[in-house]
């Protein structure tokens, strides 16, 4: 048996020789790309959660602002009855809005407070402000319609200023605000538009009496006085059938409501409307269908418009929506019955920001208005 040689070895394969002769990658250059690959990749993870993060933001940022806006209008839902108590009244709770009430009581003697019922069964609060107590009331009245989150007790001064012009003065609660009755229907303008009906309705059963022989109150001593998206609930009422004459003062308010909220979520840097401002238009068109702008053209009483010149909910650094309102109602060469231009009659602007003038030195101006309409001499 030959003898085997333990210090003999397999020649190595050509495939084993060319692996052999390849050169090796060192173990600091493998690291080093790895460093930059993670760095790369970590920095590009961040970017995407970033942007993602800012898009949910945006879009999370404009669901919840409607459907804020939405629910809280008039407390008109479940939701809206829930939203409006536990943040809405952390602004002037119901404590405070009943101490402004008894303020209101002691700074007019012949002030009495009123329940109203809508045409579909809701009791509102309201109160009434007769310029004289001994007589029935058939003498110039303005009817308030407040703006979204405020309540008739906040608005002493514009109270203040019609009572000190001899004017009797009727303000309500809308559904959901105060301590009117919450309706759990969704919020709309019809809701709203009951609401001002059943004010109206009151105020002429005190002109007419209890014994029905005095004369109810003509309407062209009637003025509906609607302040931000009370104006728009103040156009359809002036425009209603049966209110033919009733004067309007459309106060820091919309021509149209979908142009509003389609603004609010429109692109800030471009200026244009993107699918958010495409689905408020929808949803606020929906919801409330305020087209101020078409209906305030039935309005057969004397309209007067008021602007907050620093109103920037109102776009008003061109004046939009109150020139929009004020040209649907008098188109350009309109003449008043003296033949006398209309193109700047009964135009107000006041310094301030959205519902923030300063009603004292806004009747000075608003006289002129009044003295032609409500007040006028027959």
């Amino acid at each position: 048996m030959p003898e085997i040689d333990k210090n003999f070895e397999v020649p190595p394969s050509a495939d084993q020789l060319q692996t052999q002769n390849k050169p090796r990658k060192s173990a600091s250059s493998w690291s080093g790309k790895k460093i930059v690959l993670f760095t790369a990749s970590m920095f590009v993870g961040i970017g995407e959660v970033y942007l993602i993060g800012k898009l949910i933001q945006k879009v999370g940022i404009a669901i919840g602002r409607y459907f804020l806006a939405f629910a809280v209008f008039s407390g008109g839902t479940l939701i809206g009855r829930i939203v409006y108590r536990k943040l809405l009244a952390t602004k002037t709770p119901l404590t405070d809005l009943r101490k402004l009430r008894r303020a209101l009581n002691d700074s007019n003697p012949n002030a009495k407070r009123v329940t109203l019922k809508t045409s579909d069964h809701v009791r509102l609060d309201g109160m009434y402000f007769p310029v004289r107590s001994d007589i029935l009331h058939n003498g110039p009245t303005a009817i308030l319609c407040q703006g979204n989150f405020t309540c008739y007790e906040e608005g002493e001064d514009l109270i203040h200023e019609y009572q000190s012009h001899n004017i009797n003065v009727m303000v309500f609660n809308y559904r959901g605000y105060g301590e009117s009755q919450h309706a759990f229907t969704r919020p709309s303008a019809d809701g709203a538009l009951r609401d001002a009906e059943a004010a109206i309705s009151y105020v002429r059963k005190q002109s007419k009496g209890d014994n029905n022989k005095n004369e109810v109150i003509a309407n062209n001593k009637i003025v509906i006085h609607g302040m931000s998206i009370g104006g728009g609930v103040a156009v359809r009422l002036a425009a209603q059938k049966g209110n033919e004459g009733v004067h309007l003062i459309a106060d820091q308010t919309f021509a149209k409501l979908e142009d509003v909220g389609a603004d609010m979520v429109r692109n800030r840097k471009t200026g244009k409307e993107g699918p958010m401002s495409k689905i408020a238009r929808v949803a606020m068109r929906g919801l409330y269908g305020f087209d101020s702008e078409e209906t305030i053209k039935e309005v057969t009483g004397e309209v007067c418009v008021i602007r907050a010149e620093w109103d920037t909910m109102m776009d008003e650094e061109e004046c939009s929506h109150a020139k929009r309102l004020y040209d649907a109602r008098y188109p350009e060469g309109a003449k008043d019955e003296e033949g006398n231009d209309r193109s700047d009659l009964h135009r107000i602007a006041q310094p301030g920001e959205h519902l923030g003038i300063n009603y004292s030195e806004t009747f000075d101006k608003l006289q002129s208005f009044l003295y032609n309409t409500i007040l006028k001499q027959n």
